[in-house]
């Protein structure tokens, strides 16, 4: 991609939300971390699911 249309992309995010005065790699970065919990979270549940059943078994 050329430096043009870079800036031609980044000047349509900043018109569409230009109420979040974010920069570029800034919202890449965030958007990122909020991947990467939700994924955490998401492998979370069913490890905590399965401990809870196997527990269950073990005990009764």
């Amino acid at each position: 991609m050329s430096c043009h249309l870079y800036h031609k992309i980044f000047l349509r995010f900043k018109r569409g939300f230009s109420h979040l005065h974010i920069a570029p790699l800034l919202h890449l970065l965030v958007m990122s971390w909020i991947a990467t919990i939700i994924s955490f979270m998401l492998t979370l549940v069913p490890l905590d699911i399965a401990y809870i059943i196997s527990n269950k078994i073990i005990i009764t």
